[in-house]
């Protein structure tokens, strides 16, 4: 458990996923869910299992599906005690590809162009790395656990290898071809989530049973380093936001304090226009759900939303939102006046060194919040 917590925001190879976000999210209480479902599925407590799965699917019906067939896939290797060899074509999911494949329009096929992760090919060397040192690791924890008579790990360790390994091939079959480019968004190699979890808890008891004991110093020789390194890293990632973000207590990123001010002193149906990347530059953090207003496509996060659902004219929109902002850093009055008058924006969040003259009510070292007329 002191592994896993100590590594709960190292990457999951190149799937843009952490074991755990710095910030809630459904996938999050998921995979508290899925980790209590795979548990009561090794005990064969199916009425708890059953519960616990489905409570995974309700939130989050993705990381659902990878939990459900992996605990199908324990479940089956524990009665049978198979080798991996045997089992791997033993594990088919059926995917009805005919009737999920849509026909993509050209704006979706920009908005799944910024998803990079969708597509294993494009993954970079050390992020197919991520796909398998994991089961070499495995394959290790699997001959340690019978060396010393462990044959729970054993079981769990060669379970997890077939399940990486279907999941890799389905996520060859269903990112490589470019007809099937709508069924990239399934992501198949976001089941790599649940396996590093539960790599990193069997290389934690292994690590607790065969190495660290009772030794209360090799704990801390290990430990330190670990949560030390992890440390600097989140500090990397979010430099300008504070490492705990403590209820009460006044915020000193300036795109909050500017979002903070939106929320308290504009009107509640006023439309907004920001950098199109801001989220590159404020640590992440959503202005619609911070300032609680609405503001026009961005480049980020909305691309991501427009992804999953191929079929609606969502796409169409992000992309003629997204171009009429194009060139944002060199955006003058008259450009601002012109998404006024398509879109009826009637406030901006620009940066306060922008040579533009409009009337702001709002100023920080950063940012201007003006009103455009």
């Amino acid at each position: 458990m002191v592994l896993v917590a100590a590594l709960l925001t190292l990457p999951v190879a190149g799937t843009s996923l952490y074991i755990a976000d710095q910030y809630l999210t459904s996938r999050s209480i998921a995979t508290f869910a899925l980790l209590f479902a795979v548990w009561n599925a090794w005990k064969e407590r199916h009425a708890a299992w059953i519960a616990w799965s489905v409570a995974a699917l309700c939130i989050h019906p993705l990381m659902g599906v990878f939990g459900i067939s992996y605990a199908l896939l324990l479940l089956l290797m524990k009665r049978r005690e198979s080798t991996v060899a045997k089992m791997l074509p033993s594990f088919p999911l059926a995917i009805p590809l005919t009737g999920l494949m849509t026909v993509s329009s050209d704006a979706y096929r920009v908005a799944v162009r910024t998803r990079s992760y969708f597509f294993i090919l494009q993954w970079q060397w050390y992020e197919w790395a991520g796909i398998f040192a994991p089961l070499v690791l495995l394959w290790l924890f699997s001959r340690i656990s019978r060396k010393n008579k462990l044959p729970a790990s054993d079981i769990i360790s060669r379970s997890l290898i077939v399940y990486g390994l279907f999941y890799f091939v389905a996520a060859l079959v269903l990112t490589i071809p470019e007809r099937f480019q709508t069924l990239a968004r399934f992501q198949p190699m976001r089941s790599l989530h649940l396996l590093y979890i539960l790599l990193f808890l069997l290389g934690g008891g292994l690590l607790g049973k065969c190495v660290l004991k009772r030794y209360a110093w090799r704990w801390i020789v290990l430990f330190l380093p670990v949560c030390g390194v992890m440390y600097f890293v989140q500090r990397q990632l979010f430099p300008t936001s504070p490492h705990i973000e403590w209820p009460g207590v006044a915020q000193a990123n300036d795109w909050l304090q500017a979002f903070d001010w939106i929320r308290r002193n504009t009107p509640i149906d006023a439309l907004f226009a920001i950098n199109p990347n801001y989220m590159e530059m404020d640590d992440q953090h959503g202005f619609r759900a911070m300032a609680e207003r609405s503001r026009l496509a961005d480049a980020i996060k909305d691309s991501g939303a427009v992804t999953m659902f191929p079929d609606l004219p969502s796409a169409e929109h992000w992309l003629e939102q997204t171009r009429a902002q194009r060139g944002w850093e060199h955006f003058q009055k008259a450009d601002f006046l012109r998404l006024n008058q398509i879109y009826g924006v009637s406030w901006i969040v620009i940066e306060r060194s922008a040579a533009i003259t409009l009337d702001c009510p709002y100023k920080n070292p950063t940012l201007r919040v003006c009103r455009v007329n």
